[in-house]
């Protein structure tokens, strides 16, 4: 009875595979979508399989192309405000090279930041650092070790321009630990909500690079002074990829 039975399963599925494969020619339109479904499936199968063996190298070669387009935006934004800029920019390309940050260098001070050195960086030169599309703080080669200043770090200080009329000023911090944008001069016309963009005067960064957004204005006797808000990023998109300004002549 056994026998019998594996036997009658054994011509059914020789009989279903013929059926599928449309020998039978009036079913043609029936195995056909069959064959469709099957095909489908087996594709799909297929692109899990190669997703999930391959997923690190896709996601690493993902991961490269998004740094390389985020430093031709940085650099792209730099070419353009130096088209536009009231101010004469001298004509040196500012390039963008992706970098990361190892650690803090100690609990105490989370405003220093030790990164992962890349060739050719000067002993002393001051870099400027990007992320997320937004100027972070500053870097400088001591010793051999690539060392980070972020913007409320007393070290941390680079040229902007603020507004429509691209009012020029030099970054700071407080003793609130605000960044502060000082230096500017007493007619200068600002406005709070004015967003505040690296002006690539100093050579540290490129020009257009957000900072951040006039929150207030500090009027004093020989210049004034504005407040920033959304100056700074959380700890947890720090920690990832970083870009280090340079420029090259």
């Amino acid at each position: 009875c056994m026998r019998f039975y594996f036997k009658f399963l054994w011509l059914l599925g020789i009989f279903l595979i013929f059926y599928f494969l449309d020998i039978k020619g009036s079913s043609s339109y029936i195995s056909d979508r069959i064959k469709n479904a099957l095909m489908s499936a087996k594709n799909s199968l297929l692109d899990n399989i190669q997703a999930y063996f391959f997923q690190a190298q896709n996601i690493k070669e993902f991961q490269k192309e998004r740094l390389i387009l985020e430093a031709l935006k940085l650099e792209n934004a730099d070419l353009k405000e130096r088209l536009n800029s009231v101010y004469p920019l001298e004509n040196s390309k500012m390039t963008y090279t992706p970098t990361f940050m190892t650690s803090f260098i100690s609990l105490e001070d989370t405003h220093s930041v030790s990164l992962n050195p890349i060739v050719n960086l000067e002993e002393n030169k001051i870099y400027g650092l990007v992320s997320h599309n937004q100027a972070i703080g500053i870097a400088v080669l001591e010793k051999g070790r690539l060392n980070g200043f972020l913007n409320a770090h007393k070290r941390c200080a680079y040229s902007v321009m603020i507004g429509k009329n691209q009012v020029l000023g030099f970054i700071r911090t407080n003793f609130k630990q605000e960044l502060v944008v000082d230096f500017i001069v007493p007619s200068a016309e600002i406005n709070i909500g004015d967003q505040v963009l690296t002006s690539g005067l100093d050579g540290i960064f490129g020009a257009g690079v957000f900072v951040g957004e006039v929150s207030s204005i500090e009027d004093h006797y020989t210049y004034k002074s504005a407040v920033l808000k959304n100056a700074f990023l959380s700890e947890a998109k720090l920690l990832r990829h970083v870009f280090l300004s340079d420029v090259k002549n």
